[in-house]
């Protein structure tokens, strides 16, 4: 999911208007239009070493062109098992919505493409109506795993594969063959959405709705504070679910019920099973269970955007400031600086 919007935000980036309004705004209009400020915006949108486009698999190696070749058709395989969509001919006063590849490298090294739709392109009240689709909050989060410390309890996690693909659509929705897959002698037909894809406005929503109905089928119920969070009561053990649109977090003081809890939603919806949980949303997890601590930190995800921007070899420093920085009162020229700064 957030790798679609990723991918609309570049885009937004790349044709963003920085002509300045007056002469008051021009120096910092310059700022924004020169070269080195293009660069970091498109570092700072997490341009890595992989294609941002389909046409740019073909200035790879055949070695790496093989490799992505794979993964696309991977992605088209899962949307054709599970019949995501059927090729028909566009009806008169319909406009296909426009899809794109999206690519990225998992932290694992696997290579993942996938095929979204682009969903500014859609129309309101055409192609969409409601779009909001709960998710558990952080706080939740941080208090369930304080109650998983303090009480020993397993916690277990997963993801769903391909999540989207499993929520039903209720409006009629044609897009775009898949650039490079497109059917031969079939060029000029549309593929009509039976199921969401990655990118639709409603896509979370309609898993959303999925999902909930399943949950509510395995005894759960859902937390009346917080709609990303479910809960089961057997006898005097309880199960939690924290779930975050596809990331699934099981806890719960009795091993062996949350991992057959967690075995019953694996049966119903085709996850990846995580192990016991290590990371979650960005954030990594480490336990000490002598100590009855589990320490959250982002580590993994800081270093990766120091690496992003080439800053590996930087010298560490305990506050964003200079060595022997001394700091001035302000002044009214500061003043002015100051309140222009603050308008961008």
């Amino acid at each position: 999911m957030t790798r679609g919007l990723d991918t609309i935000q570049e885009e937004q980036i790349s044709t963003m208007d920085v002509t300045p309004t007056n002469e008051e705004d021009s120096d910092l209009g310059t700022m924004y239009s020169s070269k080195w400020m293009r660069q970091l915006f498109n570092m700072a949108v997490g341009s890595g070493s992989f294609p941002k486009h389909h046409q740019d698999i073909f200035k790879l190696s055949k070695q790496e062109q093989n490799l992505w070749m794979i993964a696309m058709q991977e992605e088209i395989k899962s949307l054709s098992d599970r019949n995501v969509w059927t090729l028909v001919d566009l009806p008169k006063g319909h406009k296909p919505v426009k899809g794109r590849w999206v690519f990225a490298v998992k932290s694992d090294g696997r290579k993942k493409a996938q095929f979204i739709a682009k969903g500014f392109t859609q129309v309101f009240r055409i192609d969409y109506e409601e779009t909001f689709s709960p998710v558990a909050r952080f706080e939740t989060f941080r208090l369930l795993i304080a109650l998983a410390a303090l009480h020993d309890w397993e916690i277990e996690a997963l993801d769903v594969k391909t999540a989207f693909f499993f929520g039903e659509l209720d409006e009629e929705i044609y897009l775009e063959q898949p650039e490079g897959f497109v059917v031969k002698g079939q060029e000029n037909k549309v593929c009509r959405l039976r199921k969401a894809i990655y990118g639709l406005k409603q896509a979370a929503l309609q898993w959303n709705k999925q999902l909930h109905k399943s949950l509510l089928e395995m005894g759960f119920l859902r937390c009346k504070s917080d709609p990303g969070t479910y809960f089961k009561i057997i006898g005097d053990e309880l199960i939690v679910l924290l779930i975050y649109v596809d990331d699934a977090l099981f806890m719960g003081s009795n091993k062996a019920q949350v991992l057959a809890h967690k075995s019953q939603f694996m049966k119903r919806w085709e996850s990846r099973d995580l192990g016991q949980a290590t990371e979650y949303l960005g954030m990594r997890i480490t336990r000490d269970r002598k100590k009855q601590v589990i320490t959250l930190d982002q580590t993994c995800y800081t270093e990766k955007v120091v690496k992003r921007f080439g800053q590996e070899n930087c010298k560490p420093v305990t506050v964003p400031l200079p060595t022997g920085y001394n700091p001035r009162p302000n002044s009214n020229q500061d003043e002015s600086n100051a309140a222009l700064c603050s308008r961008y």
